[in-house]
Formats: C-alpha cells, sequence, structure tokens
C-alpha cells in the first residue's frame, strides 16, 4: 500500500506531532501554532511516548471542528485509519469534537485550545497574527482547561461571564483584555 509523504515522519521520536487536512490532502502544522484550530478543518493530532522498555506508544487523535466540511471530515478519519496502519496498528485512536475534547487531548496544550473561525476552504491558512492584519475578539473560558474561541467583533459577544481579549494585530499593534463580574 502507498502511504502518505508525512507518514515517513510520523511517530519517530517521542512529542506531539499536528496535520491539518487541506483539500483533502494532510500538511503538517508548525509546532509555533500547536493548539490553535480552525472551527473549518479537521486535524490529525499523534502524541508519540516513549516506554519504559524503550517500544513507542502512540495517541492518535482525528480532531473535527464545528464547522468541518463531511469532505475534509472524512478524509481526516481516512488518514487516521492509514497512519494507525502505517505505524502498526499500535495507535490508540480518538475522535475529538470541537468544544467536547478529551482531558488526555486537552492535556498535549499547556496554554490551552484556540479555536479561530474560517478554514481552508475559507482561504485561511496557518499564520502568526502579528504578521498580519487581524481584527478579533477571543472568548476565553475554562479553569482547567483553557479554550479561546474567536466571537465577532460586536458588544453582543460581550457577556458577564467571561473574558474577552480584543486583537487588532497589525493595524493598531493593540491587545486589550476585558472581564466584568466573576469572570477571574
Amino acid at each position: 500500500m502507498a502511504y502518505h509523504p508525512e507518514f515517513k515522519r510520523a511517530g519517530k521520536k517521542p512529542g506531539l506531532q499536528v496535520w491539518r487536512v487541506e483539500s483533502l490532502d494532510l500538511v503538517a502544522v508548525p509546532e509555533s501554532l500547536h493548539g490553535g484550530f480552525y472551527s473549518g478543518d479537521a486535524y490529525l493530532v499523534l502524541n508519540t511516548i516513549k516506554q519504559r522498555s524503550g517500544h513507542l506508544q502512540y495517541d492518535l487523535h482525528f480532531w473535527q471542528g464545528d464547522d468541518c466540511t463531511q469532505d475534509e471530515s472524512g478524509a481526516a478519519a481516512i488518514f487516521t485509519i492509514q497512519m494507525d496502519d502505517y505505524l502498526g496498528g499500535k495507535p490508540i485512536q480518538y475522535r475529538e469534537v470541537q468544544g467536547y475534547e478529551s482531558r488526555t487531548f486537552s492535556g498535549y496544550f499547556k496554554t490551552g485550545l484556540k479555536y479561530m473561525k474560517g478554514g481552508v476552504a475559507s482561504g485561511f491558512k496557518h499564520v502568526v497574527s502579528n504578521e498580519v492584519k487581524v481584527q478579533r475578539v477571543l472568548q476565553v473560558r475554562g479553569r482547567r482547561v483553557v479554550r479561546a474561541t474567536e466571537v465577532a467583533v460586536s458588544w453582543d459577544s460581550f457577556n458577564q461571564g467571561d473574558i474577552f481579549i480584543l486583537d487588532l494585530g497589525k493595524t493598531g499593534d493593540l491587545s486589550m483584555v476585558w472581564f466584568q463580574g466573576q469572570s477571574l
């Protein structure tokens, strides 16, 4: 069986690897962007652990955003099965859905999970926000597992129970934090 070229890098050493499904292809996500997920996309996340015996243990997660297309979701499921096969059937497979991630999955991202609107189908690529002109509001929730979800830049998005970050990126090099009530 012919395997995807990205599989050659999968699970070779302990650590976390993330791939995003882009146009039914598998594309590696840079480590600096791990934990950021577009709601319109699907991802594969592989955690490789070296056991005391020296053998490698694999946890393979298929993450699906709220607005992910059926094609991307299907492609991610197929890539998950193929990667499992490539790794000799050793990975434990998990299906993760935006907002309902397992503790195991959430635990990989020490700074929390960040959900962003859009996805590859809408033309969004993984970028560093200080390098582009962005205007967004991130709603921050959670105590043990922190989740930052991009919401509309509107007063209607704000409430008294959460913390919000206004990020104006390069347009003004300004970020503001807003909270009211019992959000801390």
